[in-house]
């Protein structure tokens, strides 16, 4: 439950220290604001029967809603306290992600290595309290993303720090991987700049009238005719 209020305060939720799963106003409340101030799915005018949550309907409506978002979680009018648990748990995965996709541009600005440094400084491994259960899962969960083996006798100070390194490793390749898919794009650029650029040479005498879809019936008229259809031609290149 503590796991939900510091994504609702992350989230700028207002009722954040305030919030109570086990509570249907509660709940119903959250649910309308993650709705319309971070996911966003409905349009405005579609959202009002949602927002109405005294109404003995909410229930149906809010499984439609689940419905209409296509929730992976199991869940139905009478949840039971862990179905709304991992209902909630998905809702406020879509709020972050869609508040991500708002502030690519912002959270993409700061650079990787700061980040890196910052999280992998002494003063902040010294903040972080390893004989808390829920630091433990999320080091847990993490592990499995790096698919690290699991090591009951390994201190989670020694995982974060393989973390650390993984991690790591990780930005540098995309750094390079990024670096060479630039190279290849101006490259790929360049060449494509020189082709259009570059006007074949064509011998006077290789020119024929048949190319213009007329003739004039004089020669030297007709192959003027066809360099300059061939320089407009260019042109429109």
């Amino acid at each position: 439950r503590n796991m939900f209020k510091r994504k609702l305060q992350a989230l700028e939720y207002p009722l954040w220290d305030k919030f109570d799963v086990n509570d249907a106003k509660s709940f119903r409340t959250l649910a309308v604001w993650l709705e319309f101030m971070k996911i966003r799915f409905y349009k405005v005018e579609d959202r009002e029967p949602l927002k109405n949550i005294d109404n003995n309907q909410w229930p149906e409506i809010f499984i439609k809603y689940l419905d209409d978002l296509n929730c992976s979680r199991k869940y139905g009018p009478n949840m039971s306290t862990e179905e709304r648990d991992l209902v909630l748990e998905w809702l406020l995965g879509q709020a972050i992600a869609a508040e991500y996709s708002d502030k690519a541009k912002e959270f993409n600005s700061v650079s990787k290595y700061d980040f890196l440094s910052v999280a992998s400084s002494p003063s902040a491994a010294k903040q972080i309290d390893f004989s808390n259960p829920e630091v433990n899962r999320a080091l847990e969960s993490l592990a499995a993303v790096f698919k690290l083996p699991k090591c009951q006798d390994v201190p989670a100070s020694v995982v974060l720090k393989v973390i650390r390194k993984r991690l790591e490793y990780n930005v540098q390749q995309q750094e390079l991987e990024k670096k060479e898919l630039e190279k290849k794009k101006k490259s790929q650029s360049s060449a494509a700049t020189q082709n259009t650029s570059t006007i074949q040479r064509i011998p006077l005498s290789q020119l024929s009238p048949t190319e213009l879809g007329f003739t004039t019936t004089d020669s030297p008229t007709d192959k003027a005719a066809c360099i300059l259809r061939l320089l407009f031609i260019d042109d429109l290149k």
